[in-house]
């Protein structure tokens, strides 16, 4: 009943203080900080009330940390798991204004090559899954979903980039071309 007839937010941000209260503490009678109390519980999430953040869309209330000695949001890490090796346009490889039209390289997990329309890696991307990039000079980065607004597709045409570094290396279009699937060996 505490979390009803609230906004979603409200809701949201009780179900998780609650929530990382009783996977932490699940009788009430182990961890609080202080002032403790045998009858007004200072628990992980009581310390942090009110301090809320977006995670994934959703409310959540922060929780007491001892090992960053602050109240937390954790972040989820992506798994970088898909790298792109070589990319294929149908047009003029040079000019920046053609798209991107396929992408190939490793999947991490099970070493399977892969060749992926950008479409579909976008799907991926927005997904969950997360595709990266390694340079010639070693250097990494993570590809991204961005939305280009052309007076042809003013709902936007959505492409994938990689995030912004110091380095070029890293860039989509410093791979070399994968060429037609069935000439690409990686």
């Amino acid at each position: 009943m505490w979390v009803k007839f609230n906004t979603r937010g409200e809701m949201s941000s009780t179900f998780s203080h609650e929530l990382v209260e009783i996977i932490t503490d699940p009788d009430g009678d182990g961890i609080q900080l202080e002032p403790a109390s045998s009858t007004d519980w200072n628990e992980i999430g009581d310390v942090c009330n009110d301090n809320n953040g977006i995670l994934n869309g959703v409310t959540v209330q922060s929780y007491w940390s001892a090992k960053d000695n602050a109240c937390i949001i954790p972040q989820p890490v992506p798994v970088l798991a898909w790298q792109i090796m070589c990319i294929h346009k149908r047009g003029n490889r040079d000019n920046p204004n053609e798209n991107i039209d396929t992408v190939g390289g490793i999947h991490k997990p099970s070493g399977d090559r892969f060749w992926m329309r950008q479409k579909d890696v976008i799907a991926r991307i927005e997904g969950g899954a997360s595709f990266f990039v390694i340079g010639n000079d070693g250097t990494q980065s993570q590809v991204i979903v961005r939305t280009h607004f052309p007076a042809w597709a003013p709902q936007g045409s959505k492409f994938i980039t990689t995030t912004e570094d110091s380095s070029k290396a890293d860039n989509l279009l410093s791979l070399p071309d994968c060429g037609p699937l069935q000439n690409w060996n990686g």
